[in-house]
């Protein structure tokens, strides 16, 4: 499961970063983005929502932050 910050965008709709959030492991299993790693600019990846539909994001780039130094910025409407 991953979780979706409400007030990002969804593919299709108004332009704009989505948020998701989700483990990369946890309890000695992978997690929801144990590939994350993998993705490079350029790639594809999609997410299936709760009603079976999926949407495409495209990766244009990578940043990697700990979590005690989010930008404060991050997650602004």
């Amino acid at each position: 499961d991953v979780g979706w910050y409400q007030y990002g965008s969804l593919p299709g709709e108004s332009p704009g970063t989505a948020v998701l959030v989700g483990h990369v492991d946890g309890n000695g299993r992978p997690g929801a983005f144990s590939n994350l790693r993998d993705l490079t600019p350029g790639d594809t990846f999609w997410v299936t929502l709760p009603d079976g539909s999926t949407r495409a994001f495209a990766v244009t780039g990578l940043q990697q932050f700990d979590k005690q130094a989010l930008p404060a910025d991050l997650f602004a409407r």
